[in-house]
């Protein structure tokens, strides 16, 4: 359980530097310095955080972090990165809850319970969404997405994804893949399975969208998922 927690704290701390640095960048190019300011505080915090191990720093650290983001939000009027900024509230609130439980305490373990299964969930809704749209079975859900000129997708890129039916296809892998994953938590096995393709998928995101926050948001809750996988068989 510490390693993990460890791990999880470290990853979320990267996942914070990603997401306070874009809100920093953006904040040049419009006058509310305020959130400038806020981005940079969350960037020295997250920096801090990869290297506070536990104890009550890592306890005062970690809840920093949860109210520079909650702080952000507001700001910004709410969640403007949909789901990402979504988890991301609830990997920081997990997190402030695993170190002020401490080791091996209830509170962390529900804390890990919380955060693992609704990352499983969140895996199996969309794909529970996704399946009732006929687009992404026959493939041209993902066509259409490769054509919105929001994404930055390469040029060749986006002709190989228009063009090929494969990747057209494989729309529909993906959501056997949502709809399936629960089973991560039957055991490790599974677990290290749904996990690498999970990881894969959002990699691909992050460099055919430009989805980095979710590729880093989703990743820091593995760790939670996998000790589930572990902790439901003991």
């Amino acid at each position: 359980m510490i390693q993990t927690v460890g791990l999880i704290s470290f990853l979320a701390s990267i996942c914070c530097l990603v997401l306070f640095a874009e809100e920093f960048s953006i904040s040049k190019k419009f006058p509310k310095g305020h959130i400038g300011i806020l981005s940079a505080l969350g960037l020295i915090a997250a920096f801090a955080n990869c290297f506070i191990p536990a104890g009550n720093l890592a306890s005062f650290s970690s809840g920093l972090l949860l109210t520079l983001f909650l702080l952000l939000c507001l700001l910004k009027g709410g969640v403007k990165n949909g789901g990402a900024d979504q988890m991301t509230g609830l990997l920081l609130l997990c997190l402030f809850a695993m170190r002020m439980g401490g080791n091996e305490s209830q509170l962390t373990k529900a804390a890990l319970y919380l955060l693992g299964i609704q990352t499983g969930l969140s895996y199996f809704v969309a794909g529970f969404v996704k399946a009732s749209n006929r687009s992404w079975w026959d493939g041209s859900a993902v066509k259409n997405l490769a054509k919105l000129e929001k994404y930055p997708l390469p040029e060749n890129f986006r002709k190989q994804i228009t063009a090929s039916r494969f990747l057209q296809k494989s729309s529909g892998g993906l959501v056997i893949f949502e709809l399936c994953f629960p089973l991560a938590f039957v055991n490790t096995q599974l677990a290290s399975g749904f996990l690498l393709l999970g990881a894969v998928f959002h990699l691909f995101n992050a460099y055919a969208l430009g989805l980095n926050r979710f590729f880093w948001s989703w990743i820091a809750a593995y760790p939670a998922v996998f000790y589930c996988a572990i902790d439901f068989h003991r």
